[in-house]
């Protein structure tokens, strides 16, 4: 696997490269810049790192480029490097729902902004990954998540959808701008979420469906096991953990995990939510708190 750190036509600083148009600040890179960079990468047949230094990158996101198999995007941490969505058609930030997936991939030390207030017909997103193998998402913070949109759009922070071997740790999910968020969502097969957090606010007239770590049956690619909720910290949520798919799950760890819930009112808190108990098989709970305030 190369790693590079990228200049993209001279006018952009990616590292140690050089900005040369006095109009344009390296710390801003517009979306049509940054998306023409990740298509090439998208395309170019072969396992990337990629690189970004300190800054904004905006993007159109999931309708302009997915991550390609093996490849990785890694910042200069949270708060330094910034990839935000401009585009009310794109479901996420990265990727989406694309059924090719990904073999180890990591998406680290960066924040994405999800940019819910741009509203359009689907929920803004952070990180939909589908069909993951051996995949890490770590150091990733996702602000501005939020459903503007009607009935069921659900605003996903970092979703592993139908993954295998990934993990997400010491990830970050804050500043919603809305209600509806479901912050971190696994299905699969021996995936894990841990020492992350998920941190709420909510004011009246949003959803009140804040969901902080959910795990998903995945039937369409036949049922999840071993998914694993471990050391990991919510405050404001309504839930801690959650799931309503309704759908096997065989192996599930919540454990070490502390929790404020709050309740919003007639929307009563619950720190474990499993809906359609005969559905989960062996479940192993141990040393998690959790507190509920109205």
């Amino acid at each position: 696997m190369r790693t590079l750190t990228t200049c993209l036509l001279t006018a952009f600083v990616f590292g140690a490269c050089e900005s040369t148009d006095p109009n344009l600040s390296p710390s801003l890179v517009p979306a049509e810049t940054f998306d023409a960079m990740m298509r090439n990468y998208q395309t170019n047949g072969r396992p990337d790192v990629i690189q970004l230094a300190a800054g904004t990158y905006l993007t159109r996101g999931s309708s302009a480029w997915t991550l390609a198999a093996g490849d990785s995007i890694v910042g200069a941490g949270m708060k330094r490097t910034v990839i935000r969505r401009m585009d009310t058609k794109a479901r996420a930030v990265i990727n989406g729902w694309t059924p090719a997936g990904n073999n180890q991939a990591r998406i680290a030390d960066l924040t994405i902004d999800a940019n819910a207030k741009l509203a359009g017909k689907e929920a803004a997103c952070g990180i939909i990954g589908l069909n993951w193998t051996n995949c890490t998402v770590e150091r990733v913070q996702v602000i501005r998540l939020g459903s503007y949109v009607p009935k069921e759009s659900e605003s996903f922070g970092i979703m592993l959808s139908c993954s295998t071997d990934c993990a997400i740790r010491n990830c970050v999910v804050e500043r919603n701008v809305a209600g509806y968020v479901s912050a971190f969502t696994i299905s699969g097969r021996n995936t894990a979420i841990s020492n992350s957090r998920a941190d709420f606010s909510w004011v009246p007239g949003w959803d009140t469906r804040l969901q902080a770590f959910c795990l998903a049956g995945a039937a369409d690619c036949g049922g999840s096991s071993n998914l694993s909720i471990i050391n990991n910290r919510t405050s404001n949520a309504r839930f801690a953990v959650f799931c309503d798919t309704g759908k096997r799950i065989d192996g599930i760890t919540i454990a070490g995990n502390r929790c404020l819930l709050r309740t919003h009112q007639n929307a009563f808190a619950q720190g474990i939510r499993l809906v359609g108990g005969l559905q989960y098989t062996n479940v192993k709970m141990n040393g998690n708190f959790f507190r509920i305030v109205e």
